[in-house]
């Protein structure tokens, strides 16, 4: 059933994206990714926005079959190709983040705090919370690399982009009282 409709839409993205989903699903995840290899190879190694969704869906099936580094670098490829979409860069850094890998955490959240939010029109823009999340974020790695006061600059803008973040608001007091 997969296979015919694949044939529809040979050349669709989201179709190769939610094909190998599929496939991933029933326990497939060597033809979804052979799937998606595939519309890989199809762009001859150029960089391409519409190849974020694939490498997301790489890094996805890679997550569940415990992949992780490979999962960690199928991720960081799809942002590479798609650097304005705010909630991959927010994926990819707790992803990061949970692995310890904090450099790769720290670009993709500096990424987010350099996107306006709603500029993105397909609906992973990034919002003002995310933003402020992201900020947050960055001031708990500043905080650990033993930088307060940048940390405490960071943890204050999260609070200007959002007054409602707790984690920054009990940061900023916790570095307040050191």
């Amino acid at each position: 059933m997969l296979e015919v409709a694949r044939g529809i839409s040979p050349d669709s993205v989201d179709g190769a994206v939610l094909s190998a989903r599929a496939y991933a699903a029933v326990g497939r995840a060597e033809e979804a990714m052979a799937l998606l290899s595939e519309v890989i190879a199809g762009y001859r190694g150029r960089r391409s926005k519409e190849l974020g969704p694939i490498y997301r869906e790489i890094s996805r099936i890679q997550l569940a079959e415990g992949f992780l580094s490979d999962a960690l670098g199928s991720l960081t490829k799809a942002f590479e190709m798609d650097m304005k979409n705010g909630v991959l860069a927010m994926e990819l850094g707790q992803l990061a983040l949970d692995m310890d890998e904090l450099e790769v955490a720290g670009r993709a959240f500096r990424g987010v705090t350099m996107l306006r939010p709603g500029d993105e029109e397909d609906g992973e823009a990034v919002s003002v919370e995310m933003k402020a999340h992201a900020q947050y974020q960055l001031a708990l790695l500043a905080q650990r690399a033993g930088d307060p006061r940048r940390a405490r600059v960071l943890a204050s803008k999260a609070l200007s982009d959002n007054p409602e973040h707790d984690l920054a608001r009990q940061l900023l007091a916790e570095l307040d009282g050191a």
